[in-house]
């Protein structure tokens, strides 16, 4: 299909190859739960995190 021809062409033109369109999926299906855990531990510190709630708008009377 013409957007998976259009990603196939920038990852040619901009160095990875076209064959990490194919790879890709691959090396992430490769990474473990310990991988990801360690990474987490490393970098989601908790004391210096925000968190941040969002909610949908609430319609007001007479508008769509």
């Amino acid at each position: 299909n013409r957007s998976q021809m259009g990603m196939m062409a920038r990852y040619e033109l901009s160095g990875p190859g076209a064959e990490a369109v194919e790879e890709f999926p691959k090396r992430v299906n490769a990474v473990t739960a310990a991988e990801i855990q360690k990474v987490a531990a490393k970098y989601l510190k908790l004391n210096l995190s925000n968190w941040v709630v969002l909610s949908p708008e609430v319609a007001k009377k007479g508008k769509a």
